[in-house]
Order: structure tokens, then C-alpha cells, then sequence
């Protein structure tokens, strides 16, 4: 009985504890739907750094569940807000602009590596091509240097393949997805 009692409470302060602040989300957050799959978090030992491959696996693993708030929450929070601001109007969907900036922070909109099979984006339906994700493999981290190249390739439903190619910082200790800006 005495055990019982002591894990109760622990398991209720494990199950409410959370790593993301979903209250009150800003809006370049708040539009990056939750997962809508579960698989588990693949394992990385590319970098020689243990923190680079377990932030490896925290992005691969967003990937795979579909998470694209968890994928919004990996890359740097300022340049992230700048090119949401950049690229935001008031005709076009905050979701729009979130999955656009997704795409391209992570190499899968551009010429011939695009997520969509006729090319093209479509701001009805913003998340679709995201979507498409079957597997994420990254294959290679350039080991030195402040900035470094993360490159990899997605699987999609239809069994193609696009190149996935990124850039991660260290920022006070913690590692983030570079977000191109322009």
C-alpha cells in the first residue's frame, strides 16, 4: 500500500509534466499541427558529440510521428519568428507559412526535391506534402565547425525519395535547426 501511495503521485507529476509550452502559443507555433502518428525515435552515432546525436534523433523522430509543431519547436526560435514575419501576409494562412518554412529549412522545397508530385505547393492544403513522410534516414554530420551540415534523405508514400539536407548550431548549450532566411 505504501508503494502504491508513492507511485501515484509520481505518475500523475510524470503524465501532466510537459517539454512544450502549448499554452497561449504564438502563432508560428500554434498553427504546426501535433503528431499524428507514433513510431519510435531512431538511434544516431554520426557526430562524435552525443548531444548533436540525440538532437538528430529528436528531429528524425518529429519527422516520423508527423509532428510538425515538435519539428517547429527544433529550430532556432528567432530566425524561426523572422522568416514567419517575413513571409506572413494577411491573405495567407499562418499554417501556409508554417509548412513553407518547414520545407525549407529542411531542404525538401526546391527545384527537383520538392515534397509535391507536380511541384506544386497548395496553401488549402499546407501540410499534405509533409505529410507524404514515410522514413527519414540522415546519413552524414559534418563534424567540425560552429555551423554544421546535416544531410540525410526522405521516403515518401509513394515510395520516391527526396534529399533532405540542413544546417544545426549550438546555441548556449543547445543544439538548433538553422532557418534560412529570405
Amino acid at each position: 500500500m505504501r508503494f502504491a501511495a508513492f507511485i501515484l503521485p509520481l505518475l500523475l507529476l510524470i503524465g501532466c509534466s510537459s517539454t512544450r509550452p502549448d499554452a497561449n502559443l504564438p502563432p508560428q507555433y500554434a498553427a504546426a499541427p501535433d503528431s499524428d502518428s507514433v513510431l519510435s525515435a531512431p538511434v544516431y552515432t554520426l557526430a562524435a558529440d552525443p548531444a548533436v546525436n540525440r538532437f538528430l534523433a529528436e528531429v528524425a523522430d518529429a519527422f516520423l510521428r508527423h509532428d510538425w509543431r515538435a519539428l517547429a519547436y527544433t529550430v532556432d526560435a528567432e530566425e524561426y519568428a523572422a522568416q514567419f514575419a517575413f513571409m506572413k501576409s494577411e491573405d495567407r494562412a499562418d499554417a501556409d507559412v508554417v509548412s513553407q518554412i518547414l520545407e525549407e529549412t529542411f531542404g525538401l522545397n526546391t527545384v527537383g526535391n520538392t515534397l509535391f508530385p507536380d511541384g506544386l505547393r497548395r496553401a488549402d492544403r499546407p501540410f499534405a506534402g509533409l505529410s507524404r513522410l514515410r522514413h527519414v534516414e540522415i546519413t552524414a554530420v559534418d563534424a567540425s565547425g560552429e555551423i554544421r551540415q546535416v544531410d540525410g534523405q526522405v521516403s515518401l508514400a509513394d515510395r520516391t525519395k527526396r534529399s533532405l539536407s540542413f544546417f544545426v548550431t549550438n546555441q548556449d548549450g543547445a543544439w538548433r535547426v538553422v532557418v534560412p532566411q529570405g
